[in-house]
C-alpha cells in the first residue's frame, strides 16, 4: 500500500540522519524535523552530482544504486560508495571547493541535504552548532590520518625496496597464476576445446598411418608433400600437448 511505502521511506530517511555521526548528539525531535527535509534526487549513469571545483552547499545521503568518488578529471577513483553511504558533508560546515567528483556508476536515487535547512532547523531548535563542528572536526582528522596512511601504503607498494612491495607483487604473482590455472582448468572454455583439437587429430593420425603407410610413396608429388605437412602439424600439437599437460593444466 502506498501508506506502507511512505512509511517505509521516512523511516529510511531518519535512520540516514540518525546514523549519521556528526548529526549523533540531535534529539530525535531534531533528527526527525531534517529527515522530513531530505530532497529526493535521482541521477542516471554517469550523471555528475557533484563536481570538483565547485563551491557547495548541500550532501547527500545514497538511497538506492552506487557512486564514483573521482579525480577533478576523471581518470582516477578514489571510492565507490553504495546504499547507505554519504558524502558531500564538508559543505555544511565549511564554505570552500569541493575536493573531488562525485559521479553515478548506474541509477541512482539519493537524498539531498542543503545548509540552508540545517541550519534553519538548528536555529528553531536553539542547537548550538559549535558542538556539531567540534564533532565533525574530529572525524576530519581522523578520516585525514587513515587516508595519510593510505597514500604512504600505496607509495611503499611502488618502492621495491620495502616489504610491503615484496607483500603485493607476490600476491599479483599468486593472482596472475590463479588466473591461468582457471584458465585451464577442465571446464574451462580453452580446454574443452583443446581436448576436442586434440581428439580430433589422435582419430586423424590413427586413420591416416596405415592409409599413407600403405598407399603414399615420395613418387605421389603433392599429395606426399601435404602428407608431410599434416603429420608435422599433428606432431607439433602432441608435443604441445605434453608441455601443457606437464606444465600448465592441473591433475585430475
Amino acid at each position: 500500500p502506498f501508506t506502507l511505502r511512505m512509511g517505509v521511506a521516512e523511516h529510511s530517511k531518519v535512520q540516514y540522519i540518525a546514523n549519521c555521526p556528526f548529526f549523533a548528539i540531535f534529539s530525535m525531535e531534531i533528527v526527525k524535523a531534517l529527515a522530513m527535509q531530505l530532497q529526493p534526487q535521482v541521477y542516471s549513469y554517469w550523471d555528475i552530482i557533484i563536481q570538483y571545483g565547485d563551491v557547495g552547499r548541500e550532501m547527500y545521503f545514497l538511497e538506492k544504486g552506487s557512486v564514483e568518488v573521482v579525480s577533478g578529471d576523471g581518470d582516477t577513483i578514489y571510492a565507490t560508495l553504495t546504499q547507505g553511504n554519504f558524502f558531500g558533508e564538508t559543505a555544511l560546515f565549511f564554505k570552500q571547493k569541493r575536493t573531488a567528483t562525485v559521479r553515478s556508476a548506474e541509477f541512482c536515487e539519493v537524498y539531498m541535504l542543503t545548509k540552508q535547512i540545517l541550519d534553519s532547523e538548528l536555529m528553531q531548535h536553539d542547537f548550538d552548532m559549535s558542538r556539531m563542528l567540534e564533532i565533525f572536526n574530529k572525524l576530519q582528522e581522523t578520516n585525514r590520518k587513515r587516508n595519510a596512511a593510505v597514500s604512504k601504503n600505496l607509495a611503499d607498494a611502488q618502492n621495491n625496496s620495502t616489504k610491503l612491495y615484496k607483500l603485493v607483487d607476490s600476491t599479483q604473482a599468486v593472482a596472475s597464476n590463479q588466473k591461468n590455472i582457471k584458465a585451464f582448468l577442465p571446464n574451462s572454455p580453452f580446454r574443452c576445446v583443446w581436448d576436442i583439437v586434440h581428439l580430433v587429430f589422435l582419430l586423424a593420425n590413427g586413420v591416416m598411418i596405415p592409409f599413407f603407410g600403405a598407399f603414399m610413396t615420395e613418387d605421389s608429388g603433392h599429395n606426399f608433400e601435404a602428407a608431410v605437412i599434416i603429420f608435422t602439424v599433428i606432431d607439433v600439437t602432441f608435443v604441445a600437448d605434453i608441455i601443457l599437460q606437464f606444465n600448465f593444466f592441473p591433475y585430475l
